[in-house]
């Protein structure tokens, strides 16, 4: 996580350092989610058929 989005915390304020951490938290996992869809091809529940395979045709 600190390889793609830095060691660092740009904030001030320890609670909007909390907030940081736990965005970048949240965009982490959304990366290794989007990665999943495309380089492994797992399905998400909850997407209709025509978005998945969309994302489907898109991934390769």
């Amino acid at each position: 996580m600190k390889r793609v989005f830095g060691e660092t915390l740009r904030s001030k304020l320890v609670p909007a350092q909390v907030n940081e951490l736990l965005l970048k938290v949240i965009a982490f996992n959304i990366t290794r989610m989007i990665h999943s869809i495309f380089e492994l091809g797992v399905t998400v529940p909850g997407i209709s058929k025509s978005t998945q395979a969309a994302l489907t045709a898109c991934g390769g």
